[in-house]
Order: C-alpha cells, then sequence, then structure tokens
C-alpha cells in the first residue's frame, strides 16, 4: 500500500481545487515573459498542444496560476520525428556557428534575467535572490558552452566557411 505524505497530501488537494480562480494576474511579470492564463505546451516549429490541460499552482501559496495544454500522442511523435529530422542538419552544423546560437540564447536570457528569476521564484517556491540565481547560472553555462564551441578536444572541428 502506498503511503502519502502530508506534503503529497497537499498536492492532491490543490488539484482538486481546479475551479478556483487563477491568480496570473497578480503577476504582471509573467505577461512580460509573453505567458498567458492558458498557455501551449508543445513547440513544433510553433507552439500548439491539443492534449489535457494541467493547471499550474504556487507552492508558496497553494493558489493556482495558470494551465498549460499537454501534448496528444499524435503531437508527440510528430514533434519527435522534427526533432530527428533537424538534428541531421543541426550535427553538420560547424561548432562555432553553434556557439553563436548558444551566444544569442545566454544574451536573450541576460536581457530577461529579473523576469525569469521571478518565474523561477514562483514556480519553484524559492526567494527571488535564488531564482535569479539559478537563471545566471544557466547563462554562465551558455557562456562556457560558447567557449567551448572554439577549443579542439581531441577531435577535428569543420570550418564554419562552407566549402572549406
Amino acid at each position: 500500500q502506498a503511503r502519502v505524505t502530508g506534503g503529497m497530501r497537499q498536492v492532491f488537494a490543490l488539484r482538486a481545487m481546479s475551479s478556483e480562480a487563477l491568480t496570473f494576474k497578480d503577476y504582471p511579470f509573467l505577461a512580460e515573459l509573453g505567458l498567458k492564463e492558458d498557455n501551449p505546451g508543445n513547440f513544433n516549429g510553433s507552439w500548439g498542444g491539443s492534449g489535457e490541460s494541467i493547471t499550474t499552482y504556487s507552492p508558496a501559496t497553494g493558489k493556482p496560476l495558470a494551465r498549460v495544454s499537454t501534448t496528444t500522442r499524435d503531437e508527440y511523435e510528430a514533434t519527435m520525428t522534427a526533432m530527428d529530422e533537424a538534428f541531421k542538419i543541426v550535427r553538420n552544423v560547424p561548432a562555432p556557428v553553434r556557439g553563436e546560437i548558444v551566444r544569442q540564447i545566454g544574451n536573450a536570457v541576460r536581457d530577461r534575467v529579473d523576469e525569469l528569476g521571478a518565474l523561477v521564484s514562483l514556480e519553484m517556491g524559492k526567494i527571488k535572490a535564488e531564482g535569479v540565481g539559478e537563471v545566471q547560472e544557466f547563462i554562465d553555462i551558455c557562456d562556457y558552452a560558447v567557449g567551448l564551441s572554439r577549443i579542439m578536444a581531441g577531435q577535428v572541428l569543420p570550418s564554419e566557411r562552407p566549402g572549406h
């Protein structure tokens, strides 16, 4: 027999309260990040997801924040197929070019570090400084990866110049 702890009881109780009003509007930074009360949960070239809708809750307050749509099996399979096809292309892109893409991603995250830190704080029930710290760690990893894209680690890296 499975043992239900106090924390698990709280999660089950929260799931039963899904008709409670969303508190999305209490957090303006969510809209600044492009989030809405109802959000698509699958990306396959564009956002979608026509599966069941899941309500997300603040671990700090237990109140519902927003909803995200899940992916159907067919949507999942199509996304995985598209990913496999994209990998066949990306694996032939020279590492310095991929590094440049990672640099741009890191810079885009750097531009929104406060809002993203607030999101991590809200979703994980952490203080904002910890949320910002987690986002900064991601930025640091991007910076590190950019550097790695220009070093040789036992393999010959293809030139970024076409036909070279």
